[in-house]
């Protein structure tokens, strides 16, 4: 039996009011509601705190300047997105804890009418012997009104305690997630390292074989420039030498021709000097052996 129906039947049972069937129910109906709108009230509480949340998150994602510093939540995963992305999924959810909280508020005030309705019943018949407060609906006497308010302090103590453990256990849920999202984006980065490094390692090969071709083609280039550079010298040396040669021979032929001339006038000086018959002889002579002169 519930403490309400304990004290309704107590009071009851000493003859000072009539608690009537429908009083009681009244009574359980007002019990009910008093504690599904506390319920309610938790509910709003976190979602208020959601939405600060999400304006937080908002914030933070408009001040991230990372590429890959936004990651979204799916199930126990997280996927990298793109700003415009992260911020409609945050405007989608805050839409959703809005229209949430729009629809326990309006449930919330339908239930403080309904209570309000109940307190005139209530109040109108059993006046200061009835005590319709936060934690319970009570019928009788102050010891009874004492015994709940120990009840109450009781259960929020016990509600104090298991929000506490609720919260620590969010923190340890919390810590722990980190850790997975901190270890998983190191491995990513330890990966992507060593595809970098993969990457560079081949841009390096690549690059040391394009080198060595070109270095190869160079120094074909060059060798086919020094030896079109010692063919053109050696055509040079050699009309220099020629030319060389030529002006030498030129010049000992025109001292020959000189010497020649020479030895013809001194012929010449002989010749005149010489008898008539010995002029023949020698003019004999001269045409018999044209190649050859005189003292040779």
């Amino acid at each position: 039996m519930s403490t309400a129906t304990a004290a309704s039947a107590s009071a009851a049972a000493t003859g000072d009011i009539d608690v009537t069937m429908d009083d009681q129910l009244r009574i359980n109906r007002f019990s009910r509601l008093n504690q599904t709108y506390e319920e309610m009230e938790e509910e709003m509480l976190q979602l208020k705190e959601k939405l600060k949340l999400c304006d937080s998150a908002v914030e933070e994602v408009e001040l991230c300047m990372d590429d890959d510093g936004l990651m979204l939540s799916v199930g126990e995963c997280f996927v990298p997105v793109d700003e415009d992305q992260a911020l409609e999924n945050v405007e989608n959810k805050k839409d959703e804890l809005s229209a949430e909280m729009d629809r326990l508020t309006q449930k919330s005030d339908a239930i403080q009418e309904e209570m309000r309705e109940l307190k005139k019943v209530l109040y109108a018949k059993f006046g200061d012997t009835i005590n319709l407060g936060a934690q319970c609906c009570l019928i009788g006497e102050d010891r009874d009104e004492d015994l709940m308010r120990e009840w109450t302090r009781m259960a929020v103590e016990e509600w104090r305690a298991i929000r506490s453990l609720y919260d620590v256990a969010s923190v340890c849920l919390a810590v722990e997630e980190v850790e997975r999202v901190r270890a998983a984006r190191l491995e990513a980065v330890d990966k992507e390292r060593r595809q970098r490094q993969a990457e560079v390692e081949d841009s390096l090969i690549a690059m040391r074989v394009t080198r060595m071709e070109t270095l190869g083609e160079e120094m074909r280039a060059e060798q086919e420039r020094m030896r079109d550079e010692l063919n053109e010298w050696c055509v040079e040396e050699r009309t220099a030498r020629m030319r060389s040669m030529q002006e030498d021979f030129e010049r000992r032929t025109a001292e020959l021709e000189e010497k020649l001339e020479d030895h013809k006038r001194a012929l010449r000086e002989r010749v005149a000097d010489l008898g008539e018959s010995q002029r023949r002889a020698i003019e004999l002579l001269v045409k018999a052996t044209p190649g050859r002169l005189p003292g040779t």
